[in-house]
This record gives structure tokens, C-alpha cells and sequence, in this order.
């Protein structure tokens, strides 16, 4: 094979990525939102002038500082106790800023649940969430602190819910903690039955929820608690209707008895808009019916293979290494893309993960087509049933191999398994072109759910980080990369048959994987989601030395021991902000009225949670003996950058 008739596969390669570039510009500027306390102030103002009895309930307890704080409503049901803590509740959490910009649809929405009757109570609870999670900063979590404050979590079911979003998610697991099946099929039931989702795109593997694909640490919080949960995100596009209408469909389809199940492992996708549920329990059962039928298979083969004398068995443990070459290539391939891209982040050189995967796919893809070209160039005769046959036993393997990981793999393995089986009972090359086309379905909708539902940055840090996850990719292609070896075997035995002459079959050789290339490249932009064009920059706080905030001590005696009062001023609307108290042998901090924890040996920390006010005081007692020093850190927002300032105040 000539090299230089293959090199301009490179410079297409190269050539071709700027123009997968998307346009990522134009993000809405959200609307300015009233500044931490007065947003539930405004939410609670709302709630009340539309008639509802709200409870507020403190994220931090500190006397006398207006901070924000969470709200709740209860819609009461018809339920069996009259006990507040035996009752079951369906909780919705919904965040504070979501309702402040969509108060009329909330409170037409809880009207509308107001007049109905159901066997369980309704309880809304109003989050003020976080936006930004500084690094260093003790976050508060507006979630931990309505968990803590609850008994009898086992009667509680949460959905956390919002609406301005890009687009619809149903997200049922974080950091490893996943729902159970049954509180995701009511959810989506509900959503098909409303179209809040395309067709295509609602499908649900409960297996991409189990990983660590996920950072929503809201939903972890309630899953750690042993509450079921489940976060739905909807478009912002979405009419208020059409959100009402799934609101009240899944209300009046959930049941308390449904509860008592636990099962998590499951898989669904749409019909004509028909959700198709495959249980745990049915796939369990087809897993055993496969065991039976594959060995069967493979006793068939057996005995075909001795009375009809094929030579494709035979020539199996002459080419069984061939997978295994693919495998190194591939792994070669992405190991020195991932040191190159490590180099270049040495030298502020940033690639985003979608030009990543435009470019490193159909690299190794094109490295493992130069390898089966090569094999064609010095074996012309080459059996093409061998590939077949290698193809199914590749296939079977993995059959048996990623199911053990989790069942709910299972129905991908085997639609790879039926096709592989396909390719050995038709020899001709046109049904295996087709075949080939064939085995992307089965994991367009698994890739589906993993790249529209995944954060870019937790995918990006997942395939820089992770070999498992390159390891398990490379043994689920090498079917594919087969099956492509028998299409590329059959083209090239069809030139021979024509008797074309031998030397421009090296030109007609790259004129095809040239095609194929191409072809790739454009289901890579047709399918992957824009937002993984979008390169996600770690959070940059600036040093500043700006007097902001000022700090004002007075303390009073009392018997052997000392009250002393901080009162904090800030010059600028505060983001979040820490305030430590530190002794030199020991904790000054003996007892305090506010909400206080141990940081250290000799260090207490006072939490503040998100978008603190900006005059705050606070007490604490401690001893005549003991000098303390306090620490306050702040972040604030100007000009689009965040600052971070710290001020010391010794006593």
C-alpha cells in the first residue's frame, strides 16, 4: 500500500474541523433578580397575597441578620392519620428565583391542585439555592437544611422541579445514588403523555444514572436521605399549559402503595409517543433465555462447521489476535491524544471537548482502516466468513461480559449480538453495509441520554481521567470495526473479480475510507449537542485588597467569662461570605445564640448561606483569658469578575 496515497486523510482531518465549529454566542441575559433576603421576601409576599398559608423556615439560624430563607406550603390530603409525621407527602421543591420569575404560573398551578383530593399531602418547598459554589467557601445548602429539620423521611417522595431551562432533562441520579423505577416512570409517563420531550430523546437507562455523570447535589442530598427523588428540568419554551398539565397528571397517577418497591435497574423508550417499560424482573428473564439460546448457537456452529467442512473455524486462531490489535491501536491512539492535549493545557492552549471528539474519533477510526487495508494489500485472498465469524464470537463476549456490569445494558449487547449473528447466516456484502449502518441504533438513544444529560465538564474530566471508560469503549466497537473489515474485504474482492488492475487499488482503497471518514464526521455534528462546544472555564476568583468591609467589636462581662458582639458592614452586595474565630491554644468560641461549627482545633465558623446582607452581627461567649481574631472572607461581583477579599480583625 503506497503511504503517500493515504496522507491527505490527515490534512482532511485537520482541514475539516473548523468548519464543525457551532455558534455558541448570543446567552440570554437572565433578569435581575431581587439580592438574597428580598427574593424570599418577594416570594413569600406573593404566596400570601394570593391567598396560601406559607411557613418560613430558617437556612441559618442567626437571630437579628435578615437572611434568606426557605418557604413551605401544604396542600392537605385525604390521608388515613391524623398525625403530622405519619402522613406521606409529595414533596416539590422548587427554587426561589424559578417562582419569583414565573409567580402567576405557580400560583394558578397550585390553585388548580388546591381543588383537588388526594390520599397523600402536597408539600412545596421554596429553596434558596445556591448559584455559585466557590472554591474554599463553606457552601450552605438550603436542601440539608429542610432534611434536617424532618422526621419520618420515608414518608416523603421530592421532585425537584424547574423551568428556566435550555432544555427538558429528567436527571435520577448524583454522585452514585439513583431513584428507584418506579417514581422515574411516573415521571415519565407523565412527560411523554404531555410531549415535553421529542420522541427521539425520551428514553431512559437506568444505568448512566448509577455513575458519577452527574453533579446535582440538591437531588443527592434528598437521595442520601433515603428520600426517592427525581430532578426535572423543563425548557423555558415550553408553553405553561402544557407544564400544569404534567403537574397534574402525576399527581393523580402517584401512589403511596408504590413506595415499597426498590428496584432501580430498567430501561424505557417511545413508541408513537407510547412509553415501553422493560423491567427489572424482564430483563433478568431475557438475560437467561439468551444464556440458553447462544449456546445453542454456538453448538450449532459446532456441528455445522464438522459436517459441511467450513474453513472459517479453522482460520479463526490464525487472525484471533486482529481484535486485539485494534484494541492497542485505538488505546495507542487516545493515550497520545490525551498527553498532547495535557501539553498543550501547560501552554493556556484550551480545546473543547467537542472539538476533541470531532477530531480523535475518525482518527482512530482511520488508523484502524490503514491497518485492515494493509492486511488486504499482502493477503488478496483474504476468507471473508472468517470476519463473519470472528465478528460473532467478538459480539458474544460482550453479551455476557457488560451486562454483569448492570443488566440494564443488556438490550444494546443483544441487538450488537442479533446483528453479528445476521452477518454469519447472509454472506453478501450489500446486507453488510447494512449491518454495519445497523449497529450505531441500538446506542443512539443510550449516547442520546449521555450526552444531552451529562454536564460537558464532567464528560470532559470523565474521558481525561478515566481508563475504564476508553478500555469499555474500544471492546463495544470491536464488533463494529469487524464488521467495517468484512465491508472494506467484500469491496476489495469485488474489484478483483472485475480484474481491475492492481495498481490503482490503492487509490480506490482510499477514495473508500475517504467516504466513510467523511460520512462520519457529519453524523458527529449532526448528532453531538452544541453545549459540549462550549469550554467550560474553572470559576477565577481575584485577590483584592479593597477596604470593603469594615468590623466593629464590643463585648460586655459577664461573672469569669466575656460576651463579645461583631457587627460586619460591607460597602458592596456580598456573594458569599465566610466569618471564622480564631484563639492561639485553643477554641475562643465557648457558646453562641447562632448557628456555629467547630472548623478546627482552635477555629469556629460562623455559615452564611448564599447572598448574605450586607450589615450583619452576631455574639459569642468566651473566657477573659483567651484572645481571639477574626477572619472574615467575601466574594463580590463587579464588572463581570469575581473578587474575593479578606479582612482581619485582632482583638
Amino acid at each position: 500500500m503506497k503511504l503517500k496515497s493515504f496522507a491527505f486523510l490527515f490534512f482532511l482531518l485537520f482541514f475539516s474541523l473548523p468548519g464543525f465549529s457551532k455558534d455558541l454566542s448570543g446567552t440570554d441575559i437572565p433578569l435581575q433578580l431581587p439580592h438574597g433576603a428580598e427574593l424570599s421576601h418577594q416570594v413569600q409576599k406573593s404566596l400570601e397575597s394570593s391567598g396560601f398559608k406559607t411557613t418560613k423556615s430558617n437556612i441559618v439560624y442567626s437571630p437579628g441578620n435578615d437572611l434568606p430563607y426557605n418557604i413551605s406550603l401544604v396542600i392537605k390530603g385525604n390521608s388515613v392519620s391524623d398525625t403530622e409525621n405519619l402522613r406521606n407527602k409529595l414533596l416539590f421543591v422548587i427554587p426561589q428565583d424559578d417562582f419569583y420569575l414565573k409567580a402567576d404560573f405557580y400560583t394558578n398551578l397550585l390553585t388548580k391542585l388546591s381543588a383537588e383530593t388526594y390520599d397523600f399531602d402536597i408539600h412545596f418547598l421554596l429553596a434558596f439555592n445556591n448559584k455559585n459554589d466557590f472554591p474554599g467557601f463553606q457552601t450552605v445548602s438550603a436542601e440539608n437544611a429542610f432534611l434536617s429539620g424532618i422526621e419520618n423521611k420515608q414518608n416523603y417522595s421530592a421532585i425537584l422541579f424547574s423551568t428556566e431551562n435550555d432544555d427538558t432533562k429528567v436527571i435520577s441520579g448524583s454522585g452514585g445514588q439513583i431513584s428507584p423505577t418506579w417514581l422515574v416512570k411516573d415521571i415519565y409517563n407523565a412527560i411523554n403523555k404531555n410531549r415535553l420531550l421529542s420522541s427521539f430523546r425520551s428514553c431512559y437507562i437506568s444505568f448512566l444514572y448509577k455513575q458519577n455523570l452527574f453533579a446535582e447535589t440538591e437531588l443527592e442530598a434528598f437521595l442520601t436521605a433515603g428520600i426517592p427523588s427525581v430532578c426535572v428540568k423543563t425548557s423555558r419554551n415550553l408553553s405553561p399549559e402544557s407544564i400544569t398539565s404534567f403537574f397534574m397528571d402525576f399527581c393523580s397517577a402517584y401512589d403511596i402503595n408504590k413506595t415499597v418497591y426498590s428496584d432501580t435497574h430498567s430501561i424505557m423508550f417511545t413508541l408513537f409517543h407510547k412509553s415501553i417499560w422493560i423491567s427489572e424482573t424482564h430483563i433478568i428473564q431475557s438475560i437467561i433465555i439468551t444464556i440458553f439460546f447462544t449456546a445453542f448457537l454456538l453448538i450449532l456452529y459446532g456441528f455445522l462447521n464438522k459436517n459441511l467442512h467450513f474453513r472459517a473455524w479453522k482460520r479463526i486462531k490464525k487472525i484471533w489476535f486482529y481484535p486485539v490489535i485494534v484494541f492497542i491501536l485505538a488505546e495507542g491512539v487516545l493515550f497520545i491524544y490525551k498527553n498532547l492535549l495535557n501539553s498543550l493545557s501547560r501552554i493556556s492552549c484550551e480545546i473543547s471537548l467537542y472539538t476533541s471528539i470531532c477530531f480523535i474519533l475518525p482518527l482512530i477510526f482511520c488508523n484502524i482502516s490503514l491497518f485492515f487495508f494493509t492486511i488486504l494489500k499482502f493477503t488478496p485472498n483474504f476468507k471473508k466468513r472468517t470476519i463473519d465469524f470472528l465478528t460473532f464470537i467478538t459480539a458474544s463476549i460482550n453479551l455476557f461480559l457488560f451486562p454483569l456490569i448492570d443488566i440494564s445494558l443488556y438490550p444494546i449487547f443483544v441487538a450488537e449480538f442479533i446483528l453479528a449473528w445476521i452477518a454469519t447466516v447472509f454472506p453478501h456484502n450489500f446486507i453488510h453495509f447494512f449491518i454495519l449502518l445497523a449497529f450505531e441504533i441500538p446506542f443512539l438513544p443510550f449516547l442520546s441520554q449521555f450526552l444531552n444529560n451529562t454536564d460537558a465538564a464532567l464528560i470532559s474530566n470523565l474521558i481525561s481521567k478515566s481508563t475504564a471508560l476508553s478500555t469499555a469503549l474500544f471492546l463495544i466497537l470491536i464488533p463494529q470495526y469487524l464488521n467495517c473489515f468484512r465491508v472494506f474485504t467484500g469491496i476489495n474482492f469485488y474489484w478483483i473479480r472485475k480484474r481491475r488492475k492492481m495498481k490503482r487499488k490503492d487509490l480506490k482503497n482510499t477514495i473508500i475510507l475517504t467516504s466513510f471518514l467523511v460520512a462520519f464526521e457529519i453524523l458527529l455534528v449532526v448528532f453531538l449537542p452544541v453545549s459540549l462546544g462550549q469550554q467550560e472555564k474553572p470559576l477565577e476568583l481575584i485577590e483584592t485588597e479593597e477596604n470593603i468591609i469594615t468590623i466593629k467589636n464590643s463585648e460586655r462581662d459577664i461573672f469569669e467569662d466575656k460576651i463579645r458582639r461583631v457587627e460586619i458592614h460591607s460597602q458592596k452586595e456580598l456573594l458569599s461570605c465566610d466569618i471564622k474565630v480564631s484563639g492561639t491554644n485553643s477554641n475562643p468560641v465557648l457558646f453562641s445564640d447562632y448557628e456555629n461549627f467547630s472548623f478546627d482545633s482552635t477555629t469556629t465558623l460562623f455559615p452564611l448561606p448564599y447572598m448574605p446582607p450586607k450589615d450583619m452581627a452576631f455574639t459569642y461567649g468566651t473566657t477573659r483569658k483567651e484572645t481571639s481574631k477574626i477572619t472574615i472572607t467575601a466574594v463580590f461581583l463587579e464588572d463581570g469578575k469575581y473578587y474575593k477579599t479578606t479582612v482581619v480583625s485582632q482583638e
